[in-house]
């Protein structure tokens, strides 16, 4: 019997950064998703295969892993999700995992968290434990935390529960907003997660007062946009997206050609921001005019920038049993 699970990415449109220093942030599930397919193995043997990755790995069992290679290969999430679920139900029984995926890797939709929480699901439901989708969720942000080593609980949230949500620390609630399109567009990521929420913790440790400010002027800015998504207020939308990426540039996560590229975007009317970590990766682009985005897309074709459109999802973690 074969598991198929799947996750969607997240869009991070207010607030990172500063909600892993326990202010708000906006989050929302996109209808891109992350899947896996999973079997349980009668050994205790790992087996992860990813067409996407270019990946083919095997160890005789998680006390085997060599995690080096693991690092190397991209595949870190993954093996601590399948780690953490092992010790979560004191287990050593083994299991083959496919993950497919056509989220870019590490770039700032969310897919780290997207593949921990549906491995950690692929792995208790191939040995039919029962699903607690808060333990799911807890398992999925231990995850991250220990591959990091900073996090917070947005991004295993939303891709556990779907929809949007307005996060504070532990503290999490849904909120309803009109679907939302999305243009995601992507250039290559020069530096990790940890990488770039170590360089903030830097930051904010030798300028503590000046980081707070900032972090609160974001905090404002989020509960400001929720107010504006819930009326479905696009202008406001867009002036807030825009000066919340201007504030993210104050933490340093962007280079300058991501900064001169985003500026150039906003000349057409548009919102736009990273979305995640920064070090490049993706930026989110928003308008709810017709004509302003052809000739965005035309721009980013030009450029030759991969573009992803998508859209604002209510779907969250999925599980299915089939014969494969």
């Amino acid at each position: 019997m074969w598991i198929r699970v799947s996750c969607p990415g997240v869009v991070k449109f207010f607030g990172e950064h500063a909600v892993v220093y326990g202010y708000h942030a906006i989050a929302v599930a996109i209808d891109s998703r992350v899947e896996i397919y999973a079997r349980p193995l009668d050994s205790e043997e790992i087996v992860v295969n990813s067409e996407s990755l270019g990946v083919n790995v095997k160890f005789r069992s998680v006390d085997s892993v060599d995690w080096n290679v693991v690092w190397s290969r991209k595949l870190m999430y993954i093996f601590k999700a399948i780690e953490l679920a092992m010790n979560y139900v004191n287990s050593r029984k083994g299991i083959e995992i496919h993950v497919k995926s056509d989220l870019p890797v590490s770039a700032g939709l969310g897919t780290s968290a997207a593949v921990s929480v549906a491995t950690i699901s692929a792995y208790l439901s191939c040995h039919n434990y029962d699903l607690n989708l808060n333990e799911v969720s807890k398992l999925g942000y231990r995850t991250e935390l220990e591959v990091q080593g900073t996090a917070s609980r947005m991004d295993t949230t939303v891709t556990t529960y779907g929809g949007a949500i307005l996060i504070k620390e532990d503290s999490w609630r849904r909120i309803e907003i009109p679907e939302i399109p999305v243009i995601i567009g992507y250039v290559e990521r020069k530096y990790s997660t940890k990488d770039m929420v170590l360089k903030v913790k830097k930051l904010r440790d030798n300028y503590p007062e000046i980081i707070e400010h900032v972090f609160r002027s974001i905090d404002a800015i989020v509960l400001k946009a929720l107010e504006c998504m819930r009326n479905d207020n696009s202008e406001c939308i867009i002036h807030l997206m825009n000066m919340n990426q201007k504030l993210l540039e104050v933490l340093g996560i962007c280079s300058e050609d991501m900064s001169q590229l985003l500026d150039t975007l906003r000349k057409l009317g548009v919102g736009c921001k990273v979305t995640g970590a920064g070090g490049n990766g993706c930026f989110i682009i928003y308008t709810s005019n017709v004509e302003i985005e052809k000739r965005v897309v035309e721009f980013l074709k030009e450029k030759n920038i991969k573009i992803i459109r998508t859209r604002t999802s209510n779907l969250g973690l999925q599980i299915e049993k089939f014969l494969k």
